[in-house]
C-alpha cells in the first residue's frame, strides 16, 4: 500500500477545492443572465440558482475546515442574516402572488 505524503494529499485537496469553486463561479454566472422569456421561470432559476450557490460555498467552506482550517468565522451580526431571510421569503412570496395573479 503506497502512503501519500501531506504534501500530495495539501496538493489534491487544494486542487478539488479549486475544481469546486470554478463550478461555484460557473454557477453563479450562469443564474445571472435571462435563460427564458417567462419572467416566473427566470426568477425561479435565479432563486434556486443563488440558493444553491449559498449552499455551496457553505459546504466548501464545512470541508475547508474540516481538513484543519481555523474556523474564524463567527456570528457577529446575525441581525442581517435574518433580514436576508425575510427577504428571501418575500420574494418567494411575490413570485407566488405574481403567478397566481396570471392564470
Amino acid at each position: 500500500m503506497k502512503t501519500i505524503s501531506l504534501e500530495e494529499k495539501q496538493a489534491r485537496f487544494l486542487q478539488s477545492i479549486n475544481w469546486q469553486l470554478f463550478v461555484i463561479l460557473l454557477l453563479m454566472v450562469a443564474c445571472f443572465f435571462t435563460w427564458s422569456e417567462n419572467i416566473i421561470i427566470t426568477r425561479a432559476i435565479k432563486v434556486v440558482g443563488r440558493m444553491g450557490v449559498l449552499f455551496a460555498s457553505y459546504l466548501v467552506y464545512k470541508r475547508i475546515i474540516t481538513f484543519g482550517a481555523v474556523d474564524s468565522f463567527k456570528w457577529k451580526n446575525s441581525f442581517s442574516f435574518g433580514l436576508y431571510i425575510v427577504y428571501l421569503t418575500e420574494g418567494f412570496f411575490f413570485v407566488y402572488v405574481e403567478y397566481q395573479c396570471r392564470l
